[in-house]
This record gives C-alpha cells, structure tokens and sequence, in this order.
C-alpha cells in the first residue's frame, strides 16, 4: 500500500486537501472497498484516483520491461513477503524506494512477480465553470459522464446543451 501511495504522492494526488500519506491512503481504502479480507489491498482501487492496475507479470526481467516501457510497477520481493516501488532499472538490477528496509536496490532474481500500472490523470480534474441545470456529473478514474442537462466550459471549447447523455474522456488534462 506504501509503494502505490508514493506514486499517488508523486503524480500530486491529495485527498482532503492535504498529499496524500500512507495514512490518509490507508483511510481512503477502507471508506471505498479498497481491502479484501481485511487487509488485502485491492489492486485496482485507485482507478479513482487516477492509477489503473494493468495487471502483474512475473520475475524480474519482465518487471525491468515493464518499467521501461512506461509503465509504474510495484515489485514483490523477500520471498513474496514485501512489496516495494520500482524507481529504475540498470542491467540485473532496480533501484527501489523500499519502505520496509533501508534497501535501495534488489536485483531482478530477488522479484517473484510485480503489479504494473498506468497514471491515467486521476481526479485533479479542474474548470473553469460548469453550469446545468438538473442531471448528474460523475468522474471516475479518467472518464466524465454528464447526463441532463447544459454544460458550459469558460475558457475552453467544450459546449453541450440538451438533454441525452454526454460521456468524454479526460487524460492528462486533454479532452
């Protein structure tokens, strides 16, 4: 759960107001069905926030590739026991951000498999003003649906009047 807070932290997530910290993490999981059996993070629950899961893959050599394609990857090393953010990849070996240990580095036969995801822009979604009348707008982990409704963005070019629904997505701040 640390390691995808520090992405969240990274990418500039804020829940309250405030950065988002492991704690207030940890808060925002349990309000929204984030643990299974307790504990168990669910992997995909910060869609929401902006970090889809894309899966896991298994050792090292795969998770090296997966980083370097792009992709955020949290390595499960310590015998599947520990989970820590992949920073980097160089040869045989990753330079972590661990949160357990004061380890910066594991080599790829250390990673039984790795949990790869993909930032989406999450929910720092901002207008500059929104009016309608009646309906419904939800965002949920990069994709706006209004139903009913007129809506007006000032400064933009997005205009929709009318009553039937109305879905766009949003990435990265472009529509």
């Amino acid at each position: 759960m640390t390691s995808v807070t520090n992405i969240l932290a990274a990418e500039g997530v804020q829940l309250n107001g405030q950065t988002i910290t492991p704690a207030s993490f940890n808060n925002w999981l349990k309000s929204n069905n984030g643990f299974a059996s307790g504990n168990l993070l669910m992997w995909g629950a910060a869609a929401s926030l902006g970090l889809r899961f894309d899966g896991f893959v298994n050792g090292g050599s795969a998770a090296a590739s997966a980083l370097n394609s792009g992709k955020l990857v949290v390595l499960n090393v310590r015998n599947g026991g520990h989970w820590v953010l992949a920073v980097s990849s160089n040869g045989s070996t990753f330079t972590v951000r661990d949160p357990g240990y004061q380890t910066t580095t594991y080599s790829y036969s250390d990673v039984g498999r790795a949990g790869t995801f993909t930032w989406t822009g999450g929910n720092n979604l901002e207008f500059d003003w929104i009016d309608f009348e009646g309906g419904e707008i939800s965002f949920e982990g990069g994709e706006i649906t209004f139903e009913g409704g007129e809506i007006t963005v000032e400064g933009g070019e997005l205009v929709f009047e009318g009553g039937e629904d109305f879905h766009f997505d949003y990435e990265g701040g472009e529509f």
